[in-house]
């Protein structure tokens, strides 16, 4: 026999929340779940999970945001939506399946599939909106200090070291080697250091072996040697994936 107050209950089951999760990332999947707790009487829970779901997506998304592009092209998409899933799986069998089951019997629907592409769309939007917001707070380059622009690309060093008058140069044979150019966003370090240059790169390490690559890295530090009279060491650096530092150096 079908309980009135039941029929008008709309329950989102885990393959709804699956797909919207994989789709859309976290956000659905704690405005999802809030539904259904509400629904089956959860309202504690219910709030809990979307204030976890919340805090988890700005931690999330923070660490993301803090990694070097290097580090976060070596980690596989699907990981995330592997990732994502899983949480779908196990709070739902942990906290759901029994209610849900109960809840059709008495009559409950099914969400509507129109409902989880909303709700998809709009953790898509706040997404985006979290990275803008994130790319506006939090610092965005590992260097500090000053630095000239070269189209989207920075060039910072030390005003004391007198050698601003340099960076035009640097600059060209940066643009040369490949590593900067009118599109996106490079940026190095150039600075005096006893009796030499110093010329700091992010650069990914998955070139490190190429030898076509480190022969224009070292090209470029014997050609700015040359022209500056004084050696230039460039040191290539990247991140490995458990978070250590590894570095490169050319020193003619």
């Amino acid at each position: 026999m079908e309980i009135p107050e039941a029929r008008s209950k709309k329950i989102f089951t885990e393959k709804q929340i699956m797909l919207a999760a994989f789709l859309g990332g976290p956000v659905p999947i704690g405005i999802l779940f809030f539904k259904n707790f509400v629904r089956v009487g959860k309202e504690k829970l219910a709030y809990m999970t979307l204030a976890t779901s919340i805090i988890f997506t700005l931690l999330l998304f923070t660490s993301m945001f803090l990694q070097p592009e290097s580090v976060l092209s070596r980690i596989p998409s699907f990981l995330f939506a592997a990732f994502y899933s899983g949480i779908v799986y196990l709070l739902y069998r942990t906290y759901l399946t029994k209610e849900v089951i109960q809840a059709f019997v008495e009559g409950a629907i099914r969400g509507s599939n129109w409902a989880v592409a909303g709700v998809t769309s709009l953790g898509l939007v706040l997404t985006l909106v979290l990275f803008f917001g994130l790319d506006l707070f939090l610092p965005t380059s590992e260097f500090t200090g000053d630095y000239l622009r070269f189209d989207k690309n920075r060039i910072y060093y030390n005003k004391q070291d007198d050698t601003e008058s340099k960076l035009q140069l640097v600059s060209t044979r940066l643009y040369d080697m490949g590593y900067f150019d009118y599109q996106s966003l490079g940026e190095v370090k150039f600075e005096k250091s006893d009796d030499h240059f110093l010329l700091t790169i992010p650069f990914n390490s998955d070139y490190w072996e190429s030898e076509e690559e480190m022969e224009l890295v070292m090209i470029t530090s014997q050609l700015l040697g040359f022209e500056f009279g004084q050696p230039v060491k460039i040191v290539l650096y990247d991140y490995t994936l458990s978070g250590g530092k590894i570095t490169k150096i050319f020193d003619p």
